[in-house]
C-alpha cells in the first residue's frame, strides 16, 4: 500500500517509475542497465535482503546509480 501511495505521487510529479514489489526484482531491473537516475526503498523490508543490502547490491552492480534509502516510524 505505501509503494503504490509513493509510486502515485512521484508520477504525479511528472517523473517515470519502474516499480518493483521485491528486492530481487529490483536488482533485475537494475540488471537490465536501462537509464536510471534513482533507486529508491524502504530500509526495513521482509527476507534475507533489507534496503541497505540492496543499497550495496546497486552500487555493486551500477556504481553510478545513485540510491535513496527511507523509513518511517511507527506510530
Amino acid at each position: 500500500m505505501v509503494r503504490k501511495a509513493v509510486v502515485a505521487q512521484i508520477t504525479s510529479l511528472g517523473y517515470g517509475v519502474v516499480e518493483a514489489s521485491s528486492p530481487a526484482e529490483a536488482l533485475d531491473v537494475v540488471a537490465r542497465n536501462e537509464p536510471l537516475d534513482l533507486v529508491f526503498s524502504d530500509i526495513v523490508m521482509p527476507g534475507a535482503i533489507d534496503g541497505i543490502e540492496l543499497a550495496r547490491l546497486v552500487r555493486e552492480r551500477r556504481p553510478d546509480l545513485k540510491v535513496l534509502l527511507t523509513s518511517a516510524i511507527p506510530t
